[in-house]
């Protein structure tokens, strides 16, 4: 425990577990074995292909809680979307620039419908798509006009007024207008907030959208954000970077809230022998080619959530999908404090370099966890429970568990 804050297993659907860990270990085997060559002295060669097994190891104990009320509260889930970086891959730091000048020298770009305001209505194409957690789609449109720029709302969602006479907007502009027509939204399903981008550190150039009804309902498979391609050109659209709607559940989670030993054991025990989905959100990082062999080359429909996809179910999903270990930091920790409270990360991917492998990348420990698609993860470690043993101490309500826990990017 850091700073108060346990080690914390991650549900699909946001949900906690905390453990009351008396130990971990990290371990990591790469696989590098030395062989002696004939002739040479013995001299040894090896062949180190980056191909590492990893697992982690957690002891701990569980007790009864206090005999209080369950007073759990209600979490809600959000999204991000990033108008700093597309989604397109580069070689400086794992995407390309977003680059809003292309919303005025194409009709339909960056997947922003770029119309009038009298068609954008009519319009069957959404540019930015949000799910709320009742289920109901809501479009954003972006509209090139004369009218005062701002959001309006509109019979279908909501638009944003882009003048193609003042030149190419600045990120943070896009993200601005952005900002105000998720708040123009009828029925003001979400609310919305500028955040600096971890990815370019660009600030208010970040959206993040929070469903205004808690719960895991708000766990929806969205943004969704239309793409196209130009064929004159042959290049795609390009799209910003985002995040699905997570983080909707409870504070407590299922261990917790007035249980006693044996409720909390019966709950992980129940999870590690048939875990509800495995993984739509593990398999959102999944590469896009293994995917569509996966559905027959079909993605997902615009605005289809995860219950139409063979019964899987993200907003009540019991599947791990994560682990978060706090840690003490000094490099993180400001001038007034000797330690700061930050999640190991496992820097897996081509995304990650030698100086954002380093500690002082890790994120305050109270994160919420984010099952990014791509690119660099720092809010915790991906993957599922491998093994879990309980042992119970004869004549007290305590149990010990010891768990192995297995970082996995993809999980399917």
């Amino acid at each position: 425990m850091s700073g108060g804050i346990p080690i914390r297993l991650v549900r699909i659907d946001g949900t906690l577990i905390e453990l009351m860990a008396t130990d971990f270990a990290s371990d990591v085997d790469r696989g590098v074995s030395g062989q002696a060559l004939w002739f040479t002295g013995s001299s040894r060669f090896a062949f180190d292909t980056n191909t590492n097994a990893a697992t982690i190891i957690i002891n701990g104990i569980i007790t009864d809680d206090d005999k209080v009320p369950n007073t759990t509260t209600q979490t809600k889930a959000k999204a991000t979307i990033d108008f700093s970086r597309s989604m397109e891959s580069s070689d400086s730091d794992g995407f390309e620039d977003y680059d809003t000048a292309y919303l005025y020298t194409r009709q339909k770009v960056d997947g922003i419908l770029i119309s009038t305001a009298a068609t954008a209505a009519a319009d069957s194409v959404h540019a930015i798509r949000l799910t709320d957690a009742a289920g109901i789609n809501h479009d954003i449109y972006a509209i090139q006009g004369s009218s005062p720029a701002g959001a309006y709302s509109s019979g279908r969602g909501s638009f944003v007024i882009f003048h193609a006479s003042t030149g190419p907007y600045t990120n943070t502009q896009v993200a601005t207008a952005f900002k105000q027509a998720v708040e123009a939204l009828p029925g003001t399903p979400f609310a919305a907030a500028l955040k600096t981008s971890t990815l370019s550190g660009v600030a208010n150039t970040v959206v993040e959208i929070t469903q205004t009804t808690a719960g895991s309902d708000g766990n929806t498979y969205s943004p969704y954000i239309g793409t196209e391609i130009n064929h004159s050109a042959g290049v795609h659209d390009m799209v910003p970077t985002h995040t699905n709607f997570t983080g909707g559940g409870t504070t407590e989670g299922v261990i917790g809230g007035g249980k006693s030993a044996g409720d909390k054991v019966m709950d992980l025990y129940s999870i590690a022998n048939n875990s509800n989905d495995p993984g739509i959100g593990s398999l959102s990082a999944f590469p896009l080619a293994a995917a569509q062999v996966l559905f027959g080359g079909q993605g997902l429909a615009s605005g289809q959530d995860s219950e139409g996809m063979d019964g899987w179910d993200i907003t009540s999903g019991d599947y791990i999908i994560g682990i978060q270990i706090p840690f003490d930091s000094m490099i993180n920790a400001s001038a007034s404090q000797q330690y700061k409270s930050v999640n190991f990360f496992m820097p897996t991917g081509n995304f990650f370099f030698p100086h954002n492998k380093m500690s002082d990348s890790a994120l305050d420990a109270s994160t919420t966890f984010d099952e990014k698609a791509i690119g660099r993860n720092y809010t915790g470690i991906k993957g599922t429970i491998q093994k879990i043993t309980f042992t119970k101490f004869a004549g007290e309500p305590v149990y010990g568990f010891n768990l192995i826990f297995a970082p996995i990017d993809w999980i399917v």
